[in-house]
């Protein structure tokens, strides 16, 4: 389960840089317990700003952080 925490939107000159999403995940019947974050781009940011969308992409973007 994701539970984002906080959401820090940094900007230069005006237009946003980037994301950052932090959040909370808990698996595996609670024997995986992480608190972390994902910069997003402005473009991966964009359309997701909802927290039920953002929370997909977060899982999204960690699923394929975890493949890498």
């Amino acid at each position: 389960m994701i539970q984002i925490t906080s959401i820090n939107t940094r900007f230069r000159d005006g237009e946003i840089s980037s994301v950052d999403v932090r959040f909370n995940f808990k698996g595996l019947e609670g024997r995986v317990d992480a608190n972390t974050r994902i910069e997003m781009t402005p473009e991966e940011y964009a359309g997701n700003e909802p927290i039920d969308k953002l929370t997909v992409k977060v899982k999204e973007m960690l699923i394929e952080s975890l493949q890498e």
